[in-house]
C-alpha cells in the first residue's frame, strides 16, 4: 500500500536523524491517504492515520519546525483523550 510505503520512507528517515527535506512530503502524502482510508473504513485504518501525524510531527521537529511539531501533536493529544501526544 502506498500510504505505508511513504510512511515508512518517512518513520526511518526520522529514526536515522537523515533526509527530512525529502522524508516531508512522503508524510504529508501519506497523511492525505490515511485520512481518506480512515474517514472510509476508521476501525481499519485510524490508528495508522493517528500514528502517521506522530511521524509528521517528528519530521518537522527535525527539520526545526517546532511550532508546527507541536500543534499537531497538541491536536493529537486531544483527540486521544489526553496526554502528550509525543512520539
Amino acid at each position: 500500500m502506498l500510504a505505508r510505503g511513504l510512511w515508512g520512507f518517512a518513520w526511518v528517515r526520522v529514526r536515522i536523524a537523515r533526509e527530512l527535506p525529502e522524508a516531508l512530503p512522503a508524510v504529508e502524502e501519506s497523511v492525505v491517504l490515511y485520512r481518506r482510508l480512515a474517514g472510509t473504513l476508521p476501525a481499519v485504518f485510524a490508528r495508522d492515520w493517528f500514528s502517521t501525524r506522530r511521524t509528521h510531527a517528528d519530521v518537522l521537529d527535525g527539520s526545526g519546525r517546532h511550532e508546527e511539531a507541536a500543534e499537531i501533536r497538541r491536536r493529537l493529544a486531544e483527540r486521544s483523550g489526553g496526554g502528550t501526544g509525543a512520539g
